[in-house]
This record gives C-alpha cells, structure tokens and sequence, in this order.
C-alpha cells in the first residue's frame, strides 16, 4: 500500500487541526454564545434589581439550609417530642393511666435527633451519684430509639436502652425497654406531656415548676456519701472486734 503523497495543502491541513485541538477551554468558552448569554442575563438581572440583587444571591444558601432545617424538623415531628414527660403529672393520673414506676424525660429535639435528661427512681435507689441520667437518641419511623447513660468516674457508661412510641390520640408517650441488664426500667411506662404554665400563677413564676415530690430522690449525693462512710466506718469496728 502506498504512503500518501506530502504535499503543501495537506501539511496546511495538520498544522490547522492541531492547532484547533491545542486551544484551551477558556477560548472556547470566549467564543461560546450561549455562555455570553449566559453573562449577559446576569449582567441585565444585577443591572436591573441593582446591588440589592447581589446581597439575595449570597442569602440564597442560607435560606436553602434554613428551609431543609425547617422541613426537617416538621418531617421529625420535633415539636410534639421536645419539652417534659413523666408519670407524675397533676391532673391526669386516672386519665392517662400514667405509670407507677417515676420517671420523668427532658427532650429536646432538632431534626430527628433527641438529647435530653432522664429521672429514674431506680437509678437513685441504685446510686444517686450516677445523676443526671444522660439521653441520647433519634427519631425512626415515629417512634423515639434512645440509650441513657452516666459519667463514671469520667468515662461513659451506658445503663440502658429503651423505646418511646408516642400517642396521636392523646399527650402520652409509651417506654419500653429495649437492654436492661441491671433491671432499672419497668416492663412499659406511660409518661403524660407536661403542660408549661404561662405567667404567674399562686406566685409561681413560668419554668419555675414545683416538681412532685415521686420525682426526687429520697437520698442526695451527698447524704449517700455521708451514709457509705458511716457504714464503712462500722463495719470496720465490727472487724476489729475481738472474737
């Protein structure tokens, strides 16, 4: 086969094609119309809505998180979760059914994910220096999957974990243990949706809430250390005791 004949016009014709391939993007975006259209409409947009139009085009990321935030939060139901729960609210004991056991959860909910405090009568039966009970957890298909937990000695531990599935009928959440292997949490719990009070009332300003005396422990930190030590003290007389 024979080669091609290297004539002037086909040397021309390389040199043309190669220099076509070499030229950068930017030249090709110079000579692009839809991309001077492109900077035109910009250009008539800020000319037209003036300076003003610059400060809304650099809002427009915020306000899109700020809308994801809110659809978010409506999606989770964060408002129907957060606020105080427990089994001891005046008022409705007969007519929620609300449990023996006291307990008592402080939630506070944003897009899905719940923290919060946790009151347990268990737990200050147990050892009262393992308070605040400690909540974290997320909301999944309507139902609240959560674990307590408390500082030991500066280290995380986990007690246990529960379910709260709440109620469309009425203010009420239901507990049920998922893990509890020290036996702290009652088999299901019923907690009522506390009712924050407004103004002043019998001289008992907002949030100032006077709390049911179920909901306290019976020992504070301190007297159980006071206790601990005194029956540490006598069980060591005991032994020095000669026999």
């Amino acid at each position: 086969m024979r080669s091609k004949p290297d004539i002037p016009w086909r040397r021309r014709q390389e040199k043309l094609e190669k220099r076509r391939a070499s030229r950068r993007w930017w030249a090709r975006l110079w000579a692009s119309r839809p991309a001077w259209l492109l900077v035109g409409g910009a250009l008539s947009f800020i000319l037209t809505h003036g300076v003003e139009s610059l400060n809304t085009l650099r809002k427009l990321p915020s306000e899109v998180e700020q809308t994801y935030r809110v659809f978010q939060s409506w999606y989770y139901e964060d408002s129907e979760w957060t606020g105080t729960w427990s089994s001891r609210e005046e008022g409705h004991i007969e007519d929620y059914r609300q449990s023996e056991t006291p307990i008592k959860l402080s939630l506070s909910t944003e897009q899905g994910r719940v923290r919060g405090e946790m009151f347990n009568l268990s737990v200050c039966k147990l050892n009262p220096l393992l308070l605040p009970v400690l909540v974290e957890g997320e909301i999944s298909r309507g139902r609240l999957l959560a674990f307590a937990f408390a500082y030991v000695q500066g280290e995380k531990r986990r007690l246990y974990s529960f379910q709260l599935m709440r109620s469309q009928e009425e203010p009420v959440i239901t507990l049920t243990p998922i893990q509890d292997p020290g036996g702290l949490l009652p088999p299901a719990a019923r907690l009522v949706h506390r009712v924050e009070a407004n103004g002043v009332s019998e001289g008992i300003r907002a949030n100032e809430t006077v709390e049911h005396p179920d909901l306290e422990c019976e020992e504070d930190a301190l007297e159980f250390l006071k206790r601990l030590r005194s029956e540490g003290h006598e069980n060591q007389q005991s032994a020095e005791r000669p026999k």
